[in-house]
């Protein structure tokens, strides 16, 4: 929200204004009754000498003025464009800074009974979760340029680096309670940039050291142009190239400062020479929480001072202090070095907070013709057999919508043009609304469309089995053809252009493939196409019903429509 407000995506000077006005509770404290002036309002200190230290937030949210009408939205409420103000200033000025009192005060109280001098989270950081933080008389330049320079980002640059920003703080937050998810989320503000990087291009040398030996003994006998191969093709693994990229990132972005300035009053620096091996600990630290559940090293978790590095079994490695600098220096670098624009054509409303965006209705689009063509066929029929399910199971207010004017439309396609799986869907379409819609919506080319295209049907296809389910048609294919195509749907229902058919029509097409083994004998399938039935509908009283008969000793027939449809269906 912190870029949204500030104009540069407005098409017009002219927006709704609202001032949101409220309480930071940090341990940042400022002697002097001056306000600090930000590119979205102004932050008043509020709190005397003692006690949880406060400020007083003014921040104006703007949003694009359009004439009032219903659903205009004027402002979104604030919260988020307030957690944004709040993350920054806890990232830039390295200080506990929120909205929650009580989250301020577990972080920063120096007293607490219950916690233990060794487990309070100032020992994992300096300065952060400090009873009292001063002010320094550069502070409020170095947060108004910051915000500047972080609003003044490409809106792609600018949405990771917040996103890095409030992962950032979110590790600071949880050092108290989970200092394992606390060092992940470190390292992952540090990802979320180097996600956006070019692809490195991984060599052996990066492969995990171990596997890479044995590898390579296993390869000595092997000529060396199937042993190359061998190695492109482990090195292709994404694990490989994710932690190359985030080192090769992380190297880019820091400056020579860094090891200057930066390093100044710190205990055991960050070293140049160490750098790739602490940054590949620290990922692998990382990806071994991630997947495993493994816990940092102790000897990370039970710190005795704030130095940044520790030699843990031989191995130089970043403490909570080290990586935190470390991921703060990159993402300051990382927003001071990318392109800033004044103005960008961006799509901002579909950025805005407590906005949902839901699927239209079917009915409010199937019958219009605009979108229908051959590469959305299948989607049509797809909705279409819902509506069609809705009017078998008679649920309320269930109707076939007035499909003519799509009909039009494909009666004006050349067919012969169009590729058979995409025909499929149309003429199945077709036939199915014609076929159920009665009398007064016959085609005078229905007839002559399916007998021209007869030969797109004639191998067992998901639009010919729907029209079976729909019309109650017998399987035109043998019974092993038919559990084919059931064992192929399941696999492939989610895969992209495939056509689902819905809950009902999947539960009929089990049963009726039930019905069929046990016609043929084989009632142990038919006893398992049952229970996968009801695995596969798990909220159908009546499949759950049926499930309980199979522990007699004879299967009886199994009527799939009287199962599963009304009566009066």
């Amino acid at each position: 929200m912190l870029q949204i407000v500030s104009g540069k995506f407005f098409t017009t000077d002219k927006f709704y204004e609202k001032l949101h006005r409220g309480i930071f509770y940090t341990n940042y404290r400022s002697f002097q009754d001056v306000p600090i002036t930000i590119a979205v309002g102004r932050l008043l200190p509020s709190t005397g000498l003692s006690g949880l230290g406060t400020l007083t937030y003014e921040i104006t949210e703007k949003i694009e003025y359009v004439d009032l009408s219903p659903g205009t939205m004027v402002s979104t409420g604030g919260v988020e464009l307030v957690n944004d103000v709040a993350s920054v200033f806890s990232f830039i000025l390295r200080v506990t800074c929120t909205t929650d009192s009580d989250l301020t005060r577990r972080l920063t109280a120096g007293n607490d009974p219950e916690l233990q001098p060794w487990d309070h989270p100032r020992k994992y950081l300096r300065r952060v979760f400090d009873r009292q933080v001063v002010a320094r008389s550069e502070d409020a330049a170095l947060l108004g340029n910051f915000l500047v320079a972080l609003i003044g980002l490409k809106r792609d640059a600018y949405d990771g680096a917040i996103r890095a920003i409030h992962r950032y703080v979110t590790a600071t937050h949880r050092i108290a309670d989970d200092t394992n998810l606390a060092y992940a989320l470190f390292v992952m503000s540090i990802e979320a940039l180097a996600q956006t990087s070019d692809t490195p291009v991984s060599a052996w040398s990066d492969y995990d050291e171990g596997k890479r030996r044995r590898i390579d003994t296993a390869l000595a006998e092997a000529p060396s142009s199937i042993a190359e191969r061998v190695r492109l093709a482990l090195l292709e693994n994404e694990h490989v190239a994710l932690a190359r990229r985030f080192r090769d990132f992380s190297t880019e972005y820091l400056s020579p400062a860094f090891f200057r300035d930066g390093a100044a009053d710190s205990v055991r620096p960050v070293r140049r020479p160490d750098l790739v091996t602490l940054l590949k600990r620290a990922y692998d630290i990382r990806s071994g929480y991630v997947h495993r559940l493994q816990g940092v090293p102790r000897l990370l978790s039970s710190p005795y001072d704030n130095g940044e590095t520790f030699e843990i079994d031989g191995i130089p490695t970043l403490t909570f202090e080290g990586l935190a600098r470390l991921a703060r220096h990159i993402i300051i670098e990382f927003v001071e070095r990318s392109p800033k624009v004044e103005r960008e054509n961006f799509n901002w409303r579909s950025a805005l907070p407590n906005v949902l965006r839901l699927p239209l209705a079917p009915q409010y689009w199937i019958g219009r013709p605009d979108g229908y063509t051959a590469q959305t066929a299948t989607r049509w029929l797809q909705t279409f057999l819902l509506q069609v399910s809705s009017v078998l199971l008679r649920a309320p207010n269930a109707t076939l919508t007035d499909l003519n004017p799509i009909l039009d439309k494909i009666d004006g396609l050349d067919l012969g043009r169009v590729n058979p799986c995409q025909r499929r869907a149309i003429l199945t379409l077709y036939h199915l609304f014609v076929t159920l819609a009665g009398p007064d919506h016959q085609r005078s080319r229905h007839e002559e469309l399916l007998t021209r295209y007869n030969s797109d049907f004639a191998e067992p296809s998901i639009e010919r089995l729907a029209i079976c389910l729909v019309t109650g048609e017998d399987f035109p294919w043998e019974l092993d053809k038919v559990e084919a195509l059931h064992d192929s749907y399941y696999r492939h229902r989610h895969h992209r252009n495939a056509l689902i058919l819905g809950e009902l029509l999947e539960s009929m097409f089990t049963l009726r493939l039930a019905e069929a083994h046990r016609a043929a004998g084989n009632e142990s399938r038919a006893r398992e196409l049952v229970r996968f039935s009801v695995e596969a509908s798990p909220g159908n009283p009546a499949i759950r019903a049926l499930e309980g008969n199979l522990s007699s000793a004879t299967l009886p027939p199994i009527i799939a429509k009287d199962i599963l449809l009304p009566k009066s269906a």
